[in-house]
């Protein structure tokens, strides 16, 4: 069993990448797309749809973050990604029109982003605003999976404070939820320039400025 399955979606990203930045149709078709395809059927059969008329995926956890089996916001971010890209690369190349029905109800109907209607949870059964990865986030980048405006967008703003407290780690185990834990950040340079993406997201000037000078700069 795969219990990081995120990642499918993740590497097709490189692949869509290249594309957007080659405009190559000779690589989206003989590289990009059979790889998206691939993804996309993946997912297709793999997310489980229940009574709530949702698609939800199980057996899968956020990296590092132990306990966000199910449901969990860094798989959520990578599957909009990667059905809206493999939409997109099927309607440009004219190809597996008969599949874009079932890729689009996934994509309609996929489950929640967690949260408490205030700040995004991990996982629908983990509240911690973050503990290690700052894959929390990952809906704003790299995946652009929520739009500005949104709901989802406002609950990442709000989320953006308890996420980035600084934590030093002296748990038992990092990647275990932790009683009483409100959230705060593993600094490192790969969250440090993501985080500071994140700000960039958010069109908070001055909070960009601040992670780009004490994370980055300093």
């Amino acid at each position: 069993m795969n219990k990081h399955k995120g990642p499918i979606a993740w590497l097709a990203m490189n692949f869509w990448w290249d594309y957007w930045y080659s405009g190559d149709r000779a690589f989206l078709r003989e590289v990009t797309y059979p790889i998206l395809r691939l993804a996309a059927d993946f997912f297709t059969a793999d997310l489980i749809k229940e009574p709530d008329g949702r698609y939800h995926l199980v057996d899968s956890t956020s990296p590092e973050q132990d306990g966000t089996t199910k449901d969990n916001t860094f798989d959520r971010s990578l599957i909009v990604f990667m059905y809206r890209a493999a939409l997109e690369a099927s309607e440009v190349l004219g190809l597996d029109a008969e599949l874009r029905p079932a890729w689009r109800d996934r994509l309609a109907n996929l489950y929640p982003l967690p949260s408490d209607g205030k700040t995004v949870w991990e996982s629908a059964t983990v509240a911690h605003p973050y503990r290690c990865l700052p894959a929390m986030l990952f809906m704003l980048h790299p995946t652009n999976a929520i739009d500005p405006g949104t709901p989802e967008f406002e609950l990442a703003r709000r989320t953006m404070e308890p996420m980035t407290r600084l934590l030093g780690f002296t748990y038992q185990d990092r990647h275990l939820p932790i009683p009483g834990f409100e959230g705060g950040v593993e600094p490192n340079g790969f969250s440090s320039g993501i985080l500071t993406i994140h700000a960039a997201r958010l069109g908070d000037r001055e909070m960009y400025r601040r992670f780009l000078y004490g994370l980055i700069v300093r």
